[in-house]
C-alpha cells in the first residue's frame, strides 16, 4: 500500500488537488482542517471564539490584524514591545510564502503590518514571552493518540532565538494536558508539535503555535525508541502499536552541524554576551563532545554518511559572507 507522509509545502501546493493527494496520506484531514491548522492566525482564532474558556489561557497577548478588520495597529500602542509580527503562507495573496519579522516600536509596527496586509489577507501579531522554547508532539490516529513526546530545547541557533540545535526528551503534564485540549478544539488527525515557552523558575508556559507537521527534531525521538514515522505507517496498514508517556526523559540530542556549532558561534560573536557565559558555553560544548550520553541527530548506528556530508558542507562555507 502506498502512502505519502507530507510536508507543509507539499500540503500547500496539492490544495486544488487535495482530495485525490489526501487519499495516499495517513490519518487524512478534510482540507478546511488542513488549512486552519496551518495558520496561526486561524488557530489563534479558534482558540479566542471556543467555548472552552481553557482554551485562552497560557497564551501570549495577540491579535489577528485584517484590512476590513475591527483592530487596528493603533490599538496596539500600549502592548509590551518588540512584538512579533507573522504571516501564514495559507493567507498569502502572491504565493506561497510565510515570514516572521520583529516590530521594535509602533512606527515599526504600523511599517510590517501595511506592508504584510498588502500580500496577505491576515496576520498574527505576538507580545514577547520568556523561557526556554518547548513542544508537545503526538500522533492521532482514528481519533486517538497513539505516541507522544515532549521536548526542551538548551541551544537555539541563533542564540537569542532561532531553530533547536540542543534539546532533550522532556515531560510536563499541564503542558501536555494544555496540549491536548488544543488538539481535540482543532479536529486534527495525524502528526502535530504544539509549540510552547517553559519558564523552568515557576513553571509558567504559554503557548506559541502548532506545526501540522513533522517537526525538525524528529531524528531525537526515533535514536530514543519513539519512531513516529513507522507508528504511523504502521497504523495505516492496520497493526496499531501505541507509544505513550514521558519515556526515556533525559535523552539528550543534537544537530552538530550546523546547529549547535552556529548557536556557539553566535553566542561567541555576540558582544553583549560576558566572557563568564562565553568560556562556560565553549566548556560545555567539549563535554558535549565528549559525553557519549548526548546523541547526534545524524550519527545513525550503521549509516553515518549524512553526519560527515553536513560536517563537509559547513566547513566548506566557513569565511564566506
Amino acid at each position: 500500500m502506498a502512502g505519502i507522509i507530507p510536508s507543509e509545502g507539499f500540503l500547500l501546493g496539492v490544495r486544488s488537488t487535495y482530495d485525490e493527494w489526501s487519499r495516499l496520506m495517513p490519518d487524512a484531514n478534510p482540507l478546511g482542517v488542513v488549512e486552519r491548522c496551518l495558520s496561526k492566525c486561524s488557530t489563534q482564532l479558534v482558540f479566542d471564539q471556543h467555548a472552552d474558556g481553557r482554551l485562552r489561557d497560557n497564551m501570549p497577548r495577540a491579535a489577528v490584524l485584517s484590512s476590513d478588520g475591527a483592530q487596528t495597529v493603533s490599538d496596539l500602542a500600549s502592548w509590551r514591545f518588540p512584538l512579533f509580527v507573522k504571516s501564514d503562507a495559507v493567507w498569502s495573496r502572491t504565493g506561497h510564502d510565510s515570514w516572521v519579522r520583529r516590530a521594535e516600536n509602533i512606527d515599526a509596527l504600523h511599517r510590517i503590518v501595511s506592508d504584510g496586509l498588502a500580500t496577505h489577507r491576515y496576520l498574527l501579531v505576538q507580545e514577547p514571552v520568556g523561557g526556554l522554547k518547548s513542544s508537545a508532539n503526538f500522533l492521532l490516529h482514528d481519533g486517538e493518540i497513539i505516541a507522544e513526546s515532549m521536548c526542551l530545547a538548551h541551544h537555539e541557533n541563533p542564540h537569542t532565538g532561532g531553530l533547536t540545535a540542543l534539546r532533550q526528551l522532556w515531560w510536563w503534564d499541564e503542558m501536555a494536558a494544555d496540549a491536548r485540549r488544543r488538539l481535540e478544539a482543532l479536529g486534527w488527525q495525524g502528526v502535530a508539535m504544539f509549540e510552547y515557552k517553559w519558564e523552568p523558575e515557576t513553571g509558567r508556559f504559554w503557548f506559541i503555535e502548532i506545526n501540522a507537521r513533522y517537526w525538525g527534531f524528529l531524528n531525537m525521538e526515533i535514536l530514543a525508541g519513539k519512531d513516529f514515522p513507522r507508528v504511523q505507517m504502521d497504523a495505516r496498514l492496520g497493526h496499531v502499536e501505541k507509544l505513550l508517556g514521558p519515556g526515556p526523559v533525559g535523552f539528550t540530542c543534537r544537530l552538530l552541524f550546523p546547529m549547535d556549532v552556529g548557536y556557539l558561534m553566535s553566542l561567541l560573536r555576540d558582544p553583549s554576551v560576558g566572557f563568564v557565559r562565553k568560556a562556560g558555553a565553549l566548556g560545555e560544548a567539549v563535554i558535549n563532545s565528549l559525553n557519549p550520553a548526548v546523541r547526534s541527530d545524524l550519527w545513525f548506528p550503521g549509516d553515518r554518511r549524512l553526519y560527515w556530508q553536513a560536517m563537509a558542507s559547513f566547513l566548506s562555507r566557513l569565511g564566506r559572507p
